[in-house]
């Protein structure tokens, strides 16, 4: 169980999981901000910096096993759980344990949400005197370096749209991977059945990365590699994913200091997204490296790189 530490509380909700099941997988699938890893036990844990406090996972968790925690800066934690009774009314007394405390403790109903039928529990927010000085510990700093993987996918490496070239910078991205100290995002290509019926598919009418195939998985090193990091997905629909700056924010709770891309295909996906990146945190250092990257040809990939570098973005070699 992680729980954030007390300047993270004073943000905003975090969600807690208190779960023993390591085959359940709902709340993973739940959480649109890729909040929620594994640790080595195989467990759920919420990386607090990741985390909104949204809510959802505590919703749809059928073993009620998360809870929500925020610092009211009153004296009191705002603790949110999950609720099997009847549900009581605001200003009511109510008997809770929050996360981390070895013994219930009284709290008074500040909201309470009904079940519907899209979730597993009726959510209860209440307001507890803060408890246990060393609950919370500090969690370690926010990145603020960030490593951007793009679409080391097998149908890009190997697959309907591999290239030699795209092969050989495996070894490399992974060595990359491995050594990077900071926040690390994938990007996926992402594509469905209906691909060949898209503007893209009518100008590249070869299906690749089609959602649920091998194709669309990550090349096996690269998958190795970044799950032995906290790495966070994120599928993109078109070249550019307009959303991975907004996650890049969140991860670091502001603007980063620096962005790396590594990937295929240079003169596609990683321009696309690295540019994106560079419009919007124009003071951050945005770079790429070249020895990790790749492009539909080898002239494109050299092309690609100019073009970046035309626009401040840092090659290196």
């Amino acid at each position: 169980m992680l729980i954030p530490g007390e300047e993270r509380l004073k943000r905003g909700r975090a969600a807690v999981i208190e779960c023993a099941d390591a085959e359940c997988d709902i709340c993973y699938k739940a959480c649109g901000f890729y909040a929620i890893g594994k640790g080595e036990d195989g467990l759920p844990y919420s990386n607090p910096q990741k985390c909104v406090g949204c809510g959802g996972c505590a919703a749809v968790c059928p073993k009620r096993a998360i809870k929500l925690l925020k610092d009211r800066g009153d004296g009191t934690y705002e603790v949110t759980l999950p609720w099997e009774a009847e549900l009581p009314e605001i200003d009511d007394t109510v008997l809770i344990t929050p996360p981390g405390a070895k013994e219930p403790v009284r709290a008074r109903v500040l909201q309470a949400r009904p079940k519907n039928p899209r979730v597993f529990s009726a959510l209860v927010t209440t307001a507890v005197p803060k408890y246990g000085e060393a609950l919370c510990s500090e969690p370690e700093p926010l990145p603020k370096d960030f490593l951007v993987v793009v679409d080391m996918q097998n149908d890009f490496v190997s697959g309907s749209l591999g290239t030699k070239e795209a092969e050989s910078i495996v070894p490399a991205a992974v060595k990359k991977i491995e050594g990077f100290k900071g926040g690390v995002f994938a990007t996926l290509d992402t594509h469905f059945e209906d691909y060949l019926d898209t503007r893209e598919g009518r100008l590249l009418p070869v299906p690749h990365c089609i959602s649920g195939t091998r194709g669309h998985e990550l090349e096996p090193l690269i998958r190795e590699a970044l799950e032995k990091k906290s790495y966070t997905p994120v599928e993109k629909l078109t070249f550019g994913s307009v959303n991975l700056p907004n996650l890049v924010q969140n991860a670091a709770n502001g603007a980063p200091d620096s962005v790396e891309f590594i990937g295929l295909c240079t003169d596609i996906c990683v321009v696309s997204n690295a540019l994106i990146m560079k419009a919007r945190f124009p003071e951050a250092s945005i770079s790429v490296d070249a020895s990790c990257c790749a492009g539909v040809t080898p002239e494109l990939h050299e092309a690609a790189l100019k073009v970046m570098q035309s626009c401040q973005i840092t090659v290196k070699r």
